[in-house]
């Protein structure tokens, strides 16, 4: 149980209904006062339910629903008396039996104008309730109550116009919160919030005052996107060559082993094919034919 939490949405639900909520409360003192407490159990299961309306309902607070829940009127009634009764003998006799039966009681009238529950099913589901989440942390939450509107009384004399509705706000908050009903209270006091818009990468067609509209389809027209093409990078020429033979590899020439400059190695053209004689018997050479001598 986050008490830290419990009291910030407190402070926001009485916040949201100040008006309703401190009129509210004169309204009930006076009128327990002027009836000798018959109609202080009924009052409060109105401002009980004044808040656990716009919890559940999103409903805003009105004057009106001081007097919402006398239809549960002997119910809350009876809780009022039995409740009351209990707790100040366990005060009187050793204080501490009283502080648990408050503690155990805390959400009785909560769960009786909320869920329409009798009497005998409230306390109950409001022990089980105060069981399960932790009986010690709400003997020191009503121990804490008691103080601050002790203090808070003594030193303004009008403080419980404060001090009730903040506890009627902090106890509907925490039975919201304890039933597992956490959206409620969150949408409640403000805290849910719209879910974030998914981000818009901008395109490059994008301006400032927004990505440029397009016309509207016809009934063969149909809208596509069409990415921006990179231009490709210029290919340099290369300048034509005057060798009318292919370029041969260089080759790299081998170091002679003495040490002696390297020597560019000559290659000399390939002679042209000569034609073999036709086969045949071998023909005799012609006898050189020379002058006769003085003649």
């Amino acid at each position: 149980m986050d008490i830290g939490k419990a009291f910030e949405d407190a402070w926001k639900l009485f916040v949201k209904d100040v008006a309703p909520l401190i009129l509210g409360a004169l309204i009930v003192l006076v009128l327990s006062i002027v009836s000798l407490g018959i109609l202080a159990g009924p009052l409060w299961g109105g401002l009980y339910r004044m808040v656990a309306r716009r919890v559940r309902e999103g409903r805003p607070a009105d004057i009106g629903d001081v007097f919402s829940a006398f239809d549960r009127f002997w119910t809350l009634f009876a809780a009022a008396l039995v409740i009351g009764i209990l707790v100040a003998l366990g005060l009187v006799f050793l204080i501490l039996p009283g502080l648990l039966l408050a503690a155990i009681w805390l959400y009785v009238p909560l769960f009786v104008v909320d869920r329409g529950m009798g009497l005998g099913d409230a306390m109950r589901a409001s022990r089980e309730l105060v069981s399960r989440t932790g009986l010690w942390e709400h003997v020191g939450l009503v121990l804490v109550i008691a103080v601050i509107t002790i203090v808070v009384g003594n030193i303004t004399g009008i403080g419980f116009l404060l001090t009730w509705p903040l506890t009627v706000t902090l106890l509907t908050a925490l039975y919201f919160r304890l039933s597992g009903e956490l959206a409620l209270v969150a949408a409640a006091v403000g805290d849910g919030g719209a879910p974030a818009a998914p981000a818009v990468t901008p395109t490059p067609g994008d301006t400032a005052a927004g990505a440029p509209q397009q016309p509207p389809a016809g009934p063969t027209q149909q809208m596509s996107t069409v990415m921006p093409q990179q231009p490709s990078p210029p290919v340099a020429e290369q300048p034509a060559s005057s060798n009318p033979y292919p370029q041969q590899p260089p080759v790299t020439p081998q170091q002679p082993p003495d040490g002696s400059p390297q020597q560019m190695p000559t290659v000399a053209p390939a002679p042209p094919a000569r034609e073999a004689p036709p086969a045949g018997p071998p023909q005799a050479e012609p006898a050189d034919e020379r002058p006769p001598a003085g003649g």
